[in-house]
């Protein structure tokens, strides 16, 4: 939703609606676009589109008459001429978010268009895109981060020379909202764990401690600030981690690998469970979650099928967007540690164990029975998502920080030269 005084000068407007471009659709990288997304990514800004903000035809106009809008995602928009194809997003009325096509000719038409209705700017390759740094991998992938970003959030708590620890949070911490004192400064609380919510756009190891602290902006006490600090102190010893995307095979469908995982009645205020969850496209993890489950389950089953539930709505949304693209891919596998979820995805019998979660019951196991997906059992030891769903060890952490493609720029190969700017 946009405010409506952007449009003050055209006219007053009571509702007006805008779309935000969807950061999964920014990690969704093809092998076959990446070597134009890396040279025009991010050179044309500047220019107005307000007038057309309500106007979701507008952006097609630009790239020919048989560009039309991608439902399944915000602002995207797409143009095939035989094999060329060119894909575009475009943020709130003034950027063209990104660029992807396999065809220097196409890129250049639409610059030529945009260039003849607005004054452009060429910035070169993309290296900072809303506070998130990209740096190009000798191996051909790219390495997101968010290192000052990082740093100014450290300078605000005065934390700069804080003692790094190995994990976000101990594992054996169990917050509460009753016990120690009220913090003295609940605004900066709220705004640092505001701020950490945007941090898990290249660090998702931190999911589950962000999460956590969120549940406390109401009424927080020490005890939350400490877990706050503790988390800030994990970020500072790790500045350039990021998340690692690597370009996928064209020869082949894209896999769907998805891993599923919940904590049962892991809060001690009121039983409610922890859902967490991790969507790989191809080498790449596009999409994650750590969520507190809004009803009380009363099994351990129950739990992981209403987080199986929840990740079957997300992979329907991600097969339309890929079938938008005209991306070929595999039957999603969705991995589960729990044998009687698994079973409940399959078995189509009803019992009245169950009736009170139906609606979630059938809902999976229609995509099952019509081979939409498939759900199959992992052993817990192997499942990625269980950094989403607690705290954890420093050893197991760390393994499965790995399994998230969060690295450390320093251990990757040297970064390939490109010409820098801003986009």
């Amino acid at each position: 939703m946009a405010s409506s005084n952007l449009f003050a000068a055209n006219g007053n407007f009571s509702t007006s609606h805008a779309k935000i471009a969807n950061l999964i659709s920014v990690k969704l990288d093809d092998n076959n676009y990446k070597q134009w997304k890396q040279q025009v990514s991010g050179v044309i800004r500047g220019f107005d589109l307000q007038p057309y903000v309500t106007d979701p035809a507008v952006p097609a106009q630009f790239l020919s008459d048989e560009a039309r809008d991608a439902g399944t995602v915000n602002p995207l928009y797409q143009s095939w001429q035989k094999q060329d194809a060119l894909v575009c997003t475009w943020l709130l009325s003034t950027i063209l978010e990104s660029l992807l096509a396999n065809s220097l000719s196409h890129i250049q038409q639409l610059i030529s268009k945009l260039n003849a209705e607005f004054a452009l700017k060429q910035l070169g390759a993309l290296d900072y895109f809303l506070g998130i740094e990209v740096s190009y991998l000798s191996s051909g992938g790219l390495l997101l981060s968010q290192a000052k970003y990082i740093r100014d959030l450290l300078a605000r708590a005065t934390m700069e020379n804080a003692n790094a620890m190995p994990t976000p949070m101990a594992s054996t911490l169990k917050l509460s909202k009753v016990g120690s004192t009220p913090v003295e400064n609940p605004t900066l609380f709220r705004s640092i764990v505001g701020a950490l919510q945007y941090a898990t756009l290249t660090r998702p190891e931190i999911s589950y401690s962000v999460n956590k602290v969120c549940q406390f902006l109401s009424n927080p006490l020490e005890e939350h600030w400490k877990a706050v600090k503790r988390i800030l102190r994990y970020l500072s010893g790790t500045l350039t981690y990021g998340l690692v995307l690597q370009p996928a095979p064209i020869h082949q469908p894209l896999s769907l690998i998805r891993f599923c995982d919940a904590n049962w009645a892991s809060d001690p205020d009121d039983r409610r469970s922890t859902s967490g969850a991790c969507i790989y496209v191809g080498p790449n993890l596009v999409s994650w979650w750590s969520k507190k489950q809004t009803l009380v389950a009363r099994s351990s089953a129950e739990a992981e099928y209403r987080s199986l539930a929840s990740l079957t709505a997300e992979i329907l949304w991600l097969q339309s967007l890929l079938t938008e693209l005209q991306c070929k891919f595999s039957t999603p596998r969705i991995l589960c540690d729990n044998l009687s979820t698994v079973s409940l995805a399959h078995n189509p019998t009803l019992h009245h164990r169950t009736k009170h979660m139906e609606l979630d019951i059938f809902f999976v196991r229609e995509k099952v029975l019509s081979k939409h997906l498939s759900v199959s059992h992992v052993p817990a030891q192997d499942q990625w998502a269980d950094i989403l769903t607690k705290p954890l060890s420093a050893v197991k952490f760390g393994l499965l920080r790995g399994k998230l493609r969060v690295f450390n720029k320093q251990d990757l190969s040297k970064p390939a030269s490109t010409s820098k700017g801003e986009c």
